[in-house]
């Protein structure tokens, strides 16, 4: 992961000494802001992750109802963060007299969404609870996540506030479910699969397709002219369709996200007034 932070930021410092600041679509100036990159941990609803498990791709009813009968009320294990974005923003009013229009950006978003997850319960044996492992899910989705962001006017010199509302679609990669079926059920239970730090003894297929929409609020500091970092806490509704055609799974789900975007281009020239000032005096958001 570090390794590919420090490429991203490489390519970005490279892609943006080339490009034009101002970008012109459908007879409209839309003015290229930056880019951003960000990590997300999201917690799923119960419900969700549940009937996702129903969803998967069964080889038999005998299967599916020794593996759906041992599901237990615990907690599921969740593994985090599990998503990662890039973005490119743009401010198409920026040159706006009216001033809340100059503070609306619109970015577009490229996710890589990554589950991992497994169901346990407890078994009492002699009197004493022994761990023992259901089932483990991993799947892989790409995604596409418009966004509308109004932010608020600079405060402290360092910071904004903002809000953000999505739409977005998750289109699958890969998907399985790793269980440990009865050894009636297969014949061929001769595959050893470790996810998770768990041994299984077969694997199916759980790929699906996932559409939400959420909204977001987020606190930002300016670091530097060409950076500044961003937190928020994002909550969606999310509903997903499975490969096999099962019907309509619907949800929630709740994170946190931690940002960082490169500011392509030279903030705006201060004032005369200002020119006055020390150097020193931090940068302003632009």
């Amino acid at each position: 992961m570090r390794i590919f932070l420090i490429l991203f930021l490489a390519f970005i410092s490279l892609w943006s000494s080339a490009q034009i600041k101002e970008v012109n679509f459908l007879g409209k100036s839309w003015y290229l802001h930056g880019y951003d990159f960000r990590v997300n941990g999201s917690i799923y609803s119960e419900r969700y992750n549940r009937t996702l498990i129903k969803n998967a791709d069964f080889p038999s009813d005998k299967y599916e109802n020794f593996i759906l009968s041992h599901l237990a009320t615990n907690d599921i294990i969740h593994r985090q963060p599990n998503a990662y974005n890039f973005g490119v923003v743009f401010k198409p009013f920026h040159n706006s007299d009216i001033k809340w229009k100059r503070l609306i950006e619109l970015a577009h978003d490229i996710e890589l969404v990554q589950r991992k997850f497994k169901q346990y319960s407890f078994k009492i044996n002699n009197g004493r609870y022994t761990l023992y492992n259901e089932y483990s899910l991993k799947s892989l989705n790409l995604g596409y996540s418009p966004k509308l962001t109004i932010n608020s006017p600079t405060f402290l010199r360092r910071f904004k506030l903002y809000s953000s509302i999505f739409p977005s679609i998750r289109l699958p990669i890969s998907g399985y479910l790793y269980t440990n079926p009865d050894s009636s059920l297969l014949t061929t239970l001769n595959q050893s699969y470790t996810e998770n730090y768990t041994s299984y003894s077969d694997r199916i297929s759980i790929g699906y397709t996932e559409l939400g929409a959420g909204f977001s609020l987020g606190l930002k500091l300016n670091l530097h002219c060409k950076w500044n970092i961003h937190f928020e806490q994002n909550v969606s509704s999310i509903h997903s369709i499975s490969s096999n055609h099962r019907k309509l799974n619907s949800g929630t789900t709740h994170g946190f996200r931690f940002g960082i975007r490169y500011m392509y281009g030279t903030p705006p020239e201060r004032d005369k007034k200002k020119k006055n000032r020390q150097d020193t005096e931090p940068s302003i958001f632009w």
